[in-house]
């Protein structure tokens, strides 16, 4: 607790700082801004988005892996504060969350009210029909589940990738000795008190995890994302190899037919009120 409170001291004696550096980084000024949309719920929920944003990195350099006019799918969104800081970086970025704690979704709903392209549902991974997107980011997600169902989600998610596209996922090390296990530790005492719904809690080394993505086609690059209060994590980039994309972008090419031209419609940008509307109906 202590730590705690001196982290926070020294964050109110430097704000000033922070301020400054949110006016010349765009991410920084989105994750306040993302911040500030969890006003108004619950003390709990509301100082548990306000310092994860604050503390945990992942946010930031996960924004950073994220390009203008991409269409993420952020599964197990919990709060929905990865799409919500995509909504607030704008550049045409879209973002879906989907997240199976019906409490969490209200608060993901109030929190990206107003942001185009921004959806939070209510949706259970394994049953889940993932859209064709650009981005996938599982962020402390897979621990929650047995090694054989980690690998049929991470299948699920290379087929649901367009061309080119990204998996990120943030993991702890399950084999890193240390302050590691804390992170572990935290991890188990949140789902035993119900804020985590997962069914267990089974950390992999990330050395298994990486050779699942290489297995599934993908080149794999580790950021370490430790921190003091986050020891042990890890994010992990995987994109298609060079020479997969190119095939992939070939095979989605249609056939030519000749003397009819070929055309392509995007959906238009979904609604961000369509959230709300089908929680509602499961009311």
């Amino acid at each position: 607790m202590t730590s705690l409170f001196g982290t926070r001291s020294r964050s109110v004696k430097h704000g000033g700082a922070a301020e400054r550096r949110g006016a010349r980084d765009p991410i920084e000024r989105a994750l306040q801004a993302a911040a500030a949309r969890y006003a108004g719920l619950h003390p709990r929920f509301r100082w548990y988005a306000r310092l994860k944003y604050r503390m945990d990195p992942c946010y930031r350099v996960i924004a950073r892996h994220i390009g203008e006019g991409s269409f993420t799918v952020d599964l197990g969104t919990g709060l929905g504060m990865l799409p919500v800081l995509l909504g607030e970086l704008g550049e045409r970025r879209q973002a879906l969350g989907v997240e199976w704690d019906r409490e969490k979704v209200r608060c993901g709903l109030h929190a990206s009210r107003g942001l185009p392209g921004v959806e939070i549902i209510e949706g259970d991974l394994h049953a889940f029909a993932l859209p064709a997107c650009d981005v996938i980011t599982l962020v402390d997600v897979l621990h929650y589940y047995e090694a054989h169902r980690q690998e049929e989600i991470l299948k699920q998610c290379r087929a649901a990738l367009r061309p080119g596209g990204r998996l990120l996922i943030r993991e702890g090390d399950g084999s890193r000795p240390g302050g590691a296990r804390f992170t572990r530790i935290v991890e188990m005492g949140a789902t035993r008190m119900g804020w985590n719904r997962g069914p267990a809690v089974r950390f992999r080394p990330i050395a298994e995890l990486r050779s699942a993505l290489v297995a599934l086609g993908f080149r794999v690059h580790e950021d370490e994302l430790a921190v003091r209060f986050f020891p042990g994590n890890v994010l992990l980039v995987a994109g298609a190899r060079e020479h997969e994309v190119a095939s992939q972008a070939q095979a989605a090419l249609p056939a030519p037919v000749i003397g009819i031209p070929s055309t392509c419609e995007l959906d238009p940008t979904d609604d961000p009120t369509q959230g709300a509307q089908r929680l509602s109906l499961l009311e």
